[in-house]
């Protein structure tokens, strides 16, 4: 497979994944009971089904595509991607993202999220010791 039809793959399976989660909200919100009758459980039950597999398809796909994005993008690249996911510079606190991670993780863990984001970080607070 190509891997442009590789990337169309992904692309589908993650829209798969988010009309699921939606439908899911949807049939929350217009049932809206204050008591979850049986029929209630089982249309519910049926769309998380559908949810888990779209999920379990999903990460089949990223098993595909993950090793390809390691293989062509360069250094810089994946720095603006992890500035990307760990930074939100709209947020009062841009750093949220790391601060939450911080706190169900080992201190390994903290060490590898601090050293992850060190060769990108601009600002001395970012690249302040893990803590609990």
């Amino acid at each position: 497979m190509s891997t442009a039809a590789l990337a169309h793959a992904n692309e589908r399976s993650h829209q798969r994944f988010a009309h699921q989660m939606a439908t899911i909200r949807a049939y929350l919100q217009e049932s809206g009971a204050a008591v979850v009758t049986p029929r209630i459980r089982r249309r519910l039950g049926g769309h998380v089904v559908a949810l888990r597999m779209d999920q379990e398809d999903d990460f089949e796909e990223e098993d595909l595509v993950l090793p390809l994005i390691r293989e062509r993008l360069s250094v810089a690249q994946h720095g603006e991607i992890v500035q990307h996911l760990l930074d939100d510079p709209q947020a009062e606190d841009p750093t949220w993202v790391v601060t939450w991670l911080r706190h169900a993780r080992t201190e390994t863990e903290r060490h590898a999220l601090v050293a992850l984001r060190a060769p990108w970080v601009s600002t001395p607070s970012a690249t302040v010791a893990p803590t609990v």
